[in-house]
């Protein structure tokens, strides 16, 4: 499994491309080994934080099952002003668990054959928790 962050965001978001870029390669590395069905190997996220003036312009799209390889295509709003009060590691945080309630969206969705949601979910929450766990230890995932 891959998955892949994209960020959209307006002014007065800070931009965050180092740790987001090391926050998938972590995920990468959990993922890298984990095989859950022939439908879905590779996650494309898109996260959105704009302010109210961009809101309208930035509509989150259903998720997409791609033709052209097994994947995925994710979409969903960050709140703007919640995200520019928080520090960097909760911003991430919060990336996570918003990417982890879309993702449980989809259990229901019949569209999802031959790939193991409720085994991804498990994962992720794993991964969220070990994440979690090593930045109250200091570490590094």
């Amino acid at each position: 499994m891959k998955i892949i962050l994209g960020f959209e965001s307006s002014d007065g978001v800070p931009m965050l491309h180092e740790l987001y870029n090391n926050l998938e390669d972590q995920m990468n590395r959990f993922f890298n080994e984990r095989f859950y069905g022939h439908s879905i190997q590779k996650i494309y996220t898109g996260a959105i934080c704009v302010s109210k003036e961009f809101d309208e312009f930035c509509v989150v799209r259903k998720p997409k099952f791609l033709r052209k390889e097994p994947a995925l295509e994710i979409e969903y709003k960050l709140d703007f002003q919640a995200y520019k009060q928080m520090e960097n590691d909760q911003r991430l945080d919060y990336n996570l668990i918003t990417f982890l309630e879309k993702i449980l969206e989809l259990t229901n969705n019949s569209k999802v054959k031959d790939f193991d949601i409720n085994l991804f979910v498990t994962d992720l929450k794993d991964f969220i928790d070990r994440r979690e766990q090593r930045l109250l230890i200091g570490t590094c995932l």
